[in-house]
């Protein structure tokens, strides 16, 4: 059997600790999982099963609050760490218009946090017209279409802070970047 480790784990330790990094522990049980060799990356084994490490923390990183489940709390450290992280080294102040575009998992973070960070206003670009009572749910004030001519003109420069979420190559960089 192969075994690949990769250089970062989403670890758990008990129901209310929780780990991202390469903070998990080596002396670990392992557990043999089937795999789908379609599935595989190309550099996998082609074996019927993987080796796989459970993996235990050694320092918890985060104590989740009592009522916020693993399921619950674990999406923030996936999606949530890249949609906060460049907030908090851009530095949202208050009065910042934000720029969100699209709207996956990520993107709806970004409007939760934006939002708590102190932006006055947060726009959702997206490609997609029927998603705006959802964003607005989460707490967007704006909603452009970018694939709408007109409405990606009319929002061009309207933004002080950028987040990306997603990338394709009808997305109309140029009008969505921020104020010089």
């Amino acid at each position: 059997m192969s075994s690949s480790r990769a250089s970062s784990h989403l670890c758990s330790k008990s129901n209310d600790d929780l780990s991202l990094g390469s903070t998990c522990d080596d002396r670990a049980p392992r557990v043999k999982l089937p795999m789908d060799k379609e599935f595989l990356p190309l550099d996998s084994p082609t074996q019927d099963e993987v080796e796989l490490e459970q993996e235990h923390v050694s320092r918890p990183t985060f104590k989740t609050p009592d009522n916020n489940p693993l399921d619950v709390a674990a999406p923030l450290l996936c999606a949530g760490a890249p949609a906060f992280t460049p907030f908090k080294e851009v530095g949202i102040k208050p009065g910042d218009r934000v720029g969100i575009l699209d709207i996956g998992c990520m993107g709806h973070l970004g409007i939760q946090f934006a939002k708590a960070m102190g932006a006055a206003v947060v726009l959702v670009f997206s490609s997609l017209v029927n998603k705006e009572q959802e964003i607005r749910r989460v707490g967007a004030d704006d909603f452009v279409v970018y694939t709408d001519a007109k409405q990606a003109a009319d929002s061009a420069n309207s933004v002080d802070i950028l987040l990306i979420t997603a990338d394709a190559n009808n997305m109309p960089y140029t009008l969505l970047r921020p104020v010089p």
